[in-house]
């Protein structure tokens, strides 16, 4: 992972924490959020809020939904594992 660890980067998303990275020349925002029971997962293009997701999941435990999300051919068909040293974890402050 560029600009990051990619174990670190998991422990955010696994704790909840919204993520912007970039990967191929696009940045891109990861969000979760509890609603009824569930637990969603989404990831959309950051510079085009009205591009529809690249990826959402939802499941009632949040290691499941973990899983989903590095196992998921999000990248250009590719897993998070397969690609992460392409992936730059960007820290907006």
């Amino acid at each position: 992972m560029i600009d990051g660890d990619p174990n670190n980067f998991l422990e955010v998303v696994y704790s909840g924490q919204d993520i912007n990275f970039r990967f191929d020349g696009v940045n891109y925002f990861y969000q979760d959020y509890w609603n009824n029971g569930l637990f969603y997962m989404e990831i959309w293009e950051y510079d085009n809020p009205d591009h529809p997701y690249l990826w959402q999941y939802q499941g009632t435990k949040l290691t499941e939904c973990l899983q989903a999300f590095v196992e998921a051919p999000i990248f250009k068909g590719k897993s998070f594992w397969k690609v992460e040293k392409e992936i730059t974890w960007l820290y907006l402050y």
